[in-house]
């Protein structure tokens, strides 16, 4: 905006920007570690323990639940995935043109607003 200039705005920036960075792939490696742990646990065992307290679940509805939850790591893995280039290019971390990164921003923006689309529609029921 140019309201005001210093001299620190800039270094001060560059330093957010890295540490986005490192909270995404952060959020990268926890949504790694997630899928490696639906594909490593028995579906029953994961669904009756966490959530059914002991009780009886069928398989079909196990294999409900794992592929809405495996789905829902694949979708933060690739909305982080994008976000990344943005602080990357303001980095030097990741050399990529500004068109790219707006590409990975229209993808992450349209599917982190689609939960927030669901989100408010189910509130409006």
């Amino acid at each position: 905006m140019g309201v005001y200039k210093t001299t620190w705005a800039g270094p001060v920036f560059v330093e957010a920007m890295r540490f986005w960075f490192y909270s995404l792939v952060a959020g990268i490696l926890l949504s790694v570690v997630g899928i490696w742990e639906l594909y490593t646990t028995p579906l029953t065992v994961r669904i009756a323990g966490e959530k059914g307290k002991g009780r009886e679940v069928k398989n079909e509805e196990a294999k409900k639940e794992w592929n809405k939850e495996r789905a829902q790591l694949i979708k933060c893995l690739v909305i982080d995935g994008c976000d990344l280039f943005i602080p990357g290019s303001v980095t030097g971390w990741l050399p990529v043109s500004s068109q790219t990164v707006g590409y990975c921003s229209v993808i992450s923006t349209v599917l982190a607003g689609s939960d927030v689309w669901v989100k408010i529609q189910e509130q409006g029921s």
